[in-house]
């Protein structure tokens, strides 16, 4: 789950920063979704990720009682799988980063503006498998992939 959390975080991330927006080291990711304009074509994808910033901790520590909250359920982990994806393969075309390639820039860091197919999800190419996009490594190569000069 914690996998899931983080390509969401670095995604927003990405987004923020071809915004300009300086993201810090927050991660309440509705509060980063938050600072996208909404003229963000990628904001509603965005927006349907922001819950998973609980990913990051709620299931993996303990309360002050001791206790662990029980992880969601298959059905719940795999739609927020394809929320992540979704997101990823959107951003992926809105700045021009093919993920099937491996240290190879961003095609633009501009913020993307009036693309209704990734706004709508419709990314073609270059995207991810559902398990793949909550994978150790895939927000950190698109992370990446932004902050290079294209």
């Amino acid at each position: 789950m914690y996998h899931c959390e983080q390509p969401a975080e670095k995604i927003i991330k990405a987004v923020l920063t071809s915004e300009g927006v300086h993201a810090n080291i927050k991660h309440q990711l509705d509060d980063m979704v938050k600072q996208v304009p909404d003229a963000n074509p990628l904001k509603p994808l965005l927006k349907q990720i922001e819950h998973l910033a609980a990913y990051a901790t709620t299931y993996r520590y303990a309360t002050t009682s001791g206790n662990i909250k029980p992880s969601p359920d298959d059905k719940t982990l795999k739609a927020d799988m394809a929320s992540v994806n979704a997101a990823l393969s959107a951003a992926a075309t809105a700045f021009g980063v093919d993920l099937s390639k491996q240290d190879q820039p961003a095609g633009t860091a501009s913020a993307p503006r009036g693309r209704l197919d990734v706004a709508l999800g419709r990314a073609s190419g270059g995207g991810v498998g559902t398990s793949e996009a909550c994978s150790p490594d895939v927000g950190g190569v698109l992370a990446r992939r932004r902050r290079e000069p294209g």
